[in-house]
């Protein structure tokens, strides 16, 4: 299992939880935010991996039957959409107001993850 994400070098409590996923065996890919300025004195943290899980998935595209995907970022439709044609499952896993209509269309399965909150939840 692949695990994409961001982080920011001066959070020790976040390095821990990244420390963690990798001792449980997960495939951990990271790099910094960026902080990226998108009007006058206004500024976006990202921290995107468009790209890294569209090549992973190819490069493993022989060695798995379904993909999960927690996104709901509509620029995964065309690596769905290669996975499909692979005869590969896609379940998508978003929260209802933040996918795009196009990935739940190709999903063979969209959770909303707000359904999900009452059993994952850590409290």
């Amino acid at each position: 299992m692949f695990v994409y994400t961001a982080y920011h070098p001066n959070r020790p409590q976040q390095k821990k939880f990244l420390d963690m996923i990798e001792i449980n065996g997960y495939i951990l890919r990271t790099k910094e935010v960026k902080r990226i300025r998108v009007a006058k004195r206004v500024y976006e943290w990202k921290g995107d991996f468009d790209v890294e899980l569209s090549m992973d998935t190819l490069d493993y595209i022989q060695e798995f039957a379904t993909a999960v995907l927690l996104s709901g970022d509509s620029d995964f439709a065309p690596i769905i959409k290669r996975m499909k044609k692979n005869n590969k499952k896609v379940i998508v896993m978003s929260a209802k107001h933040h996918i795009s209509r196009e990935l739940i269309q190709l999903s063979d399965k969209y959770i909303n993850l707000k359904k999900l909150r009452d059993r994952i939840e850590l409290k």
